[in-house]
């Protein structure tokens, strides 16, 4: 494999420094007898930090990862994409071909934002679904009015993710309470007239939330605080977080 030969394999692969002058230059007098593509690979590791890399690459990627968040701005990607153009210039264009190719797309990794969204998504899904229970309605005891009113279970796709969660504590705490006999209810109403307050500690302070600082909660934080281990919600506490934000001591 003569220089040009071996020139030509190692911009396949790094398809970055295809085009620049100076780095090549750099390359080819850094690289050790005789210039082959392992050398090649060798060498550009080794001084990375003092080539450049292509304009048009540079742009090529900027533009795709614009156009697609949900993919993972980084190396991994564009070796990926990179080989998969086996030689042919990158370009924006090329990029976003290679993407609407299923076999490539499918190894191209997640962006930690879109992972995060989809973590969301399907915990806004499960609190749905147990409130819902799979029917087209659903019941709540309406304080305002002294009996169960049922809504239609497709209003939840409008509601905003604190919303369900709130829906989803109210729901879930009635029909705890309905599931219970008469003298477990009367026995959870005498413990909650001779419990003390509980109280909701934020760590960072050591005293008790503020109103503004239980607003500035993510839903795992507020979900840490407000529910046990196994994902119930503490009656307790949800009654005391209601008060703090209603600004009752």
């Amino acid at each position: 494999m003569n220089q040009t030969e071996a020139l030509y394999e190692f911009y396949k692969l790094k398809p970055k420094y295809r085009g620049v002058e100076a780095t090549e230059s750099m390359l080819l007098t850094n690289c050790p007898r005789p210039v082959n593509m392992n050398n090649l690979l060798a060498t550009a590791t080794r001084i990375s930090d003092r080539l450049a890399v292509s304009g048009d690459y540079t742009r090529a990627y900027v533009a795709f990862f614009t156009a697609h968040p949900d993919v993972q701005d980084c190396e991994a990607t564009r070796d990926i994409l990179d080989r998969a153009h086996n030689g042919d210039d990158i370009t924006a264009d090329s990029l976003e071909e290679l993407f609407q190719v299923p076999s490539v797309r499918s190894m191209l990794p997640e962006s930690t934002k879109h992972q995060e969204q989809r973590v969301e998504q399907r915990e806004r899904q499960r609190l749905i679904n147990e409130i819902t229970q799979g029917k087209e309605t659903y019941g709540a005891f309406d304080g305002r009015y002294g009996n169960v009113r049922w809504y239609p279970s497709s209003h939840l796709a409008d509601e905003t993710d604190e919303r369900i969660a709130e829906i989803h504590r109210i729901v879930m705490e009635q029909r705890r309470i309905a599931g219970m006999s008469g003298a477990e209810r009367r026995k959870e109403a005498q413990q909650a007239t001779t419990k003390t307050v509980e109280l909701v500690i934020n760590p960072a302070t050591g005293v008790e939330y503020t109103a503004a600082e239980l607003k500035r909660l993510n839903r795992s934080e507020y979900r840490r605080i407000l529910c046990t281990s196994s994902g119930q919600v503490k009656p307790e506490v949800a009654a005391r977080i209601t008060q703090i934000l209603k600004g009752q001591v």
